[in-house]
This record gives C-alpha cells, structure tokens and sequence, in this order.
C-alpha cells in the first residue's frame, strides 16, 4: 500500500457514508467525488508503475530494525518502534535468543517482520532486497 493509497481509502469511506446519510440529491455530488478519486488513484497507479523515480519518492519503504542480532537504533526511531515493541514482536515470533535474529523489518503496512533461525543460514539477498537499512 503506498502513501496515497490510505487516505483514498479513508476519503471514499466518508464520501460513501456521507452519501448514505443526506437526501437523494446528495447522490450526484457523491458519485462524482468518487469518480474524481478512483481517476486520480489510477493516474497515480500508473505513474508509480512506469516511473522508477516517481514510485522511490511516492512508496514508502520497508526499514531495518535488526540484522543478525544487531539493533539499529537509528531505524527503530525513524520507524516510531519502542523497545518494548520490539521486544514483544520478538516473543511473538518465538526468538529465544537474539543471535537466532537474522532480520527484523519494519514492513510499509506497519507489521514488523521477525525473520529467524537457530541455524547458521543466511538470508538470500532477495528477502532484503527494497528494505532500507542505515
């Protein structure tokens, strides 16, 4: 979900419920505000599909909390994380340890992803590939 996204969530929801509780004639206003930002939602889509520019300033970005053990205490305030999150994401996850912690990622939904293993593999770069790190 991009940064746009949400709020035209939000913003059609209120036109819909708007809608719902005035007269009739409320109808043809609705109906074109959700015309305009379904448009404006597509013409966004696109731009973010051909646009590698356009889709790097617009989407928000995964951010690295851990890597192998390693807090990143720079990433946890950037991303709004307390220690204490953080610490119960881990237990939610099953982490005994910190060093079975290969990656924890602040995903763009705003779920934190608990990547780990008592073995000694590591991940393929892939998995990290649009995460940003330091």
């Amino acid at each position: 979900m991009s940064s746009f996204d949400f709020p035209v969530t939000i913003a059609m929801g209120s036109i819909l419920a708007d809608a719902i509780h005035k007269p009739v004639s409320s109808l043809i206003p609705a109906f074109v505000s959700l015309v305009l930002l379904a448009s404006l939602q597509a013409l966004f889509a696109k731009i973010m599909s051909t646009s590698n520019k356009a889709q790097k300033v617009l989407t928000n970005t995964p951010i690295l909390l851990m890597k192998n053990g390693t807090k990143f205490e720079e990433n946890l305030t950037k991303a709004l994380v307390s220690q204490a999150d953080l610490r119960g994401k881990l237990r939610e996850a099953n982490v005994l340890q910190l060093s079975q912690v290969k990656a924890v990622v602040f995903e763009t939904t705003g779920d934190i992803s608990v990547l780990h293993s008592s073995e000694s593999i590591q991940i393929d770069s892939i998995i990290l590939e649009d995460v940003a790190s330091i």
